[in-house]
C-alpha cells in the first residue's frame, strides 16, 4: 500500500496510513492499495482518491475489515457506482478472483456539497450515484 504526500505540506494526510484497514499485513498480500491526492480545487471538499486491485487464487476469499472513517467514499466497481455512508460499525468486504474499485475519499461532511441534502439519509447505507447526480453529470 502506498500514498503520496499532501502537495501544501509533504507529509501524509492524517488517514492516509493504514489506520482504517484491520490486519494490514494480511491486506498486503491480498491486494494494492494506492491513494492519490485530489487536484487542488477538490481539496476543500475531498480528502484523497484511491484504487485497489486484488488477483485471487480461484476459490479464495478474502475478507477485509474496516473501521471507517466519518465520512462518505463514492466507489466505482464494475457492477456498482455509489455513494457509501459512514457504516455504523466495522465494515467488511470480501474479495474474490480478480478485480478493481476505484474510490474518491471525501472529507468529514464534504459530500453535503453535493448531496444538498442532510448527509444522516446516506449513515450506514449505499445508495447509486444515479439517483445522487443528475445524469447528464
Amino acid at each position: 500500500m502506498r500514498h503520496s504526500p499532501t502537495p501544501r505540506t509533504g507529509v501524509p494526510s492524517p488517514s492516509a496510513g493504514v489506520g482504517g484497514i484491520v490486519d494490514p499485513a494480511a491486506a498486503r498480500r491480498a491486494f494494492t492499495l494506492e491513494r492519490l491526492d485530489p487536484a487542488p480545487d477538490l481539496e476543500p471538499f475531498v480528502e484523497r482518491h484511491w484504487v485497489v486491485r486484488w488477483d485471487l487464487e480461484p476459490g479464495v476469499t478474502f475478507a477485509q475489515t474496516i473501521v471507517p472513517h466519518p465520512c462518505v467514499n463514492l466507489v466505482a466497481e464494475p457492477h456498482l457506482f455509489a455513494a457509501h455512508g459512514t457504516p455504523a460499525g466495522l465494515f467488511t468486504k470480501d474479495l474474490s478472483g480478480r478485480g478493481v474499485a476505484v474510490g474518491t475519499k471525501f472529507r468529514p461532511a464534504g459530500f453535503h456539497a453535493f448531496l444538498h441534502r442532510p448527509l444522516t439519509e446516506l449513515r450506514d447505507r449505499v445508495v447509486p450515484a444515479a439517483t445522487i447526480f443528475d445524469p447528464a453529470d
